[in-house]
């Protein structure tokens, strides 16, 4: 689990090429309807099928075809799939062409997602990635301003938790009294040895950054509120120790400071495009 999350931080920029759920989705019906050839949505007359919804899902925990995926999880990927065919259409616009043009022949859905993808890819790589440009001022001023933070280096415990309701279980325990792996026990009594909650060494470029409002401020031996993360998910994190490592240098953290400011400058970017391809384009969706 800890490399995940070294993953997450220090790569940032390969975290930034996930598509995130769509904002403000339709509530899901009662029953889970179907993936099949039916036109789920038309994007600037382009439709998206339910197939190809299934080819976006397909995994082992969705099934071989995403037909295990729930409504809410359809809906998300549907909205992912727009996203992405709005930056393919835009990649086509600017003269980006599929690293796999086929053979010619009726492509089937899977063919259609795998080309939708690679477009997409294309436009995110060449027309947002490369040019999130990092000057050396700029990661010089956010060394000097996030000097204490540069110079942390701590020992935490963490949990991750599916939905607000269980994590105010969670915070209601340990305000109870219970210790930290008692209660992460109790959420996760099969989990093998060692214990993803153990306490683990982290350098401040292996904390993701969304703990940092809290952890900046917490005292050793506190555990912080719910930390929200993607798909009604929630941190729970207990700083045991921080400790400051003068040794740390502008120069020896020169290289992940950039990487973490250029990957905020690409999602940043990312999303001021989405929204502005999203406010021009013609979205339609099936039976609404």
């Amino acid at each position: 689990m800890i490399r995940r999350l070294l993953l997450i931080s220090v790569l940032g920029l390969i975290a930034c090429e996930r598509n995130k759920p769509a904002p403000a989705p339709v509530p899901p019906p009662t029953v889970t309807p179907t993936l099949g050839p039916e036109v789920r949505a038309t994007v600037n007359g382009v439709p998206i099928t339910g197939l190809e919804v299934g080819a976006r899902l397909a995994g082992t925990a969705m099934g071989p075809s995403g037909e295990k995926a729930n409504a809410a999880q359809q809906r998300t990927a549907l909205e992912q799939a727009i996203d992405e065919e709005l930056q393919a259409q835009r990649a086509l616009e600017l003269g980006y062409q599929p690293q796999q043009p086929g053979d010619g022949g009726v492509p089937d859905a899977k063919a259609r997602e795998s080309r939708r993808h690679d477009l997409a890819k294309q436009f995110r790589m060449k027309e947002l990635l490369e040019k999130a440009v990092v000057t050396p001022e700029e990661t010089r001023a956010w060394f000097d301003a996030h000097l204490a933070r540069v110079q942390s280096e701590l020992q935490v415990q963490f949990i991750i938790v599916q939905g607000k309701a269980t994590g105010d279980a969670v915070l209601a325990s340990l305000a109870a009294g219970q210790s930290f792996d008692e209660v992460a026990l109790a959420q996760f009594p099969k989990a093998p040895d060692p214990k993803p909650w153990a306490v683990q060494p982290m350098s401040w470029f292996q904390v993701p950054p969304p703990w940092w409002p809290q952890l900046d401020t917490l005292e050793p031996g506190k555990t912080s509120g719910l930390i929200a993360d993607q798909g009604d998910r929630y941190w729970i994190v207990k700083l045991v120790e921080r400790k400051k490592n003068p040794a740390v240098t502008f120069e020896t953290a020169e290289p992940p400071i950039a990487a973490s400011l250029r990957a905020s400058k690409f999602e940043g970017r990312r999303e001021e495009v989405l929204k502005e391809l999203r406010a021009k384009a013609k979205i339609e969706f099936s039976g609404q």
